[in-house]
């Protein structure tokens, strides 16, 4: 099943964003692990994804 495509493209300019800030005010050698966190933080939390909804499975 394909995700929602908006989440898709609001996903990408966050983690662009969040690295472009990190090479800028710490320091580009962490630019990939701070956008890596951010990734696995969101799928902790929402692993259905940042706009998808949640699905309760009936037995």
């Amino acid at each position: 099943m394909w995700g929602s495509p908006f989440g898709a493209l609001v996903g990408g300019l966050a983690i662009g964003l969040i690295e472009a800030m990190t090479a800028g005010y710490i320091s580009s050698d962490y630019k990939d692990a701070a956008a890596f966190i951010v990734i696995l933080c969101v799928l902790f939390v929402r692993p259905q994804g940042l706009f998808g909804k949640r699905t309760t499975e009936h037995v």
